[in-house]
């Protein structure tokens, strides 16, 4: 119910309802990763970041899967984020953090295409810079195309970062 009211305005001035686009795609049997896409695209290009829109569509998308037996689960989902957060604080105590726009960007594309390889890659080189692994659910979600589109979309929501979460400030939106 907390998308119910929520209307998107996008770099074109045009709005999307969130709600009426999700339930469009359940109706249609289509997951929500192109409409995360979008979202996420548009998060990025604007200065009010509203990423627990996002959040809320994949968790619905998750469940979603879970009748194609491809369900991550709520856990891993806040997993993911959780490294993304922490790889978005260590870019900043490197003063690396004008990097993240590029990595996110590179990111969505390889999400977007399903192209796993250059996912792949991309985080390789994020987490090389500091030296560290690639935590290991990224690694068993190689397995799995739409497992690996969750956990990169999860993986993205805390490598931008959720300045405003959980429905707050949802008049501001409504009326945007």
């Amino acid at each position: 119910t907390k998308l119910l009211n929520i209307r998107f305005k996008t770099s074109e001035g045009l709005y999307i309802n969130i709600y009426y686009e999700v339930i469009q795609n359940i109706y249609s049997n289509k997951n929500q990763f192109q409409l995360i896409s979008k979202l996420f695209r548009e998060i990025m290009n604007q200065k009010n970041k509203r990423t627990w829109i996002i959040k809320s569509i994949l968790n619905i998308n998750d469940n979603f899967m879970k009748g194609r037996g491809k369900m991550v689960g709520y856990k891993q989902i806040e997993e993911c984020q959780k490294h993304g957060e922490k790889l978005r604080k260590e870019k900043k105590k490197k003063k690396a953090d004008n990097k993240v726009p590029g990595i996110s960007y590179k990111l969505i594309n390889a999400l977007k295409t399903k192209n796993t390889a250059r996912f792949t890659d991309t985080l390789l080189h994020s987490y090389m810079y500091f030296g560290e692994g690639v935590p290991k659910i990224f690694v068993e979600a190689l397995k799995d195309e739409d497992k690996l589109q969750t956990i990169g979309y999860a993986f993205l929501l805390g490598l931008q970062g959720e300045n405003i979460k959980n429905g707050e400030n949802k008049g501001e939106e409504e009326n945007e």
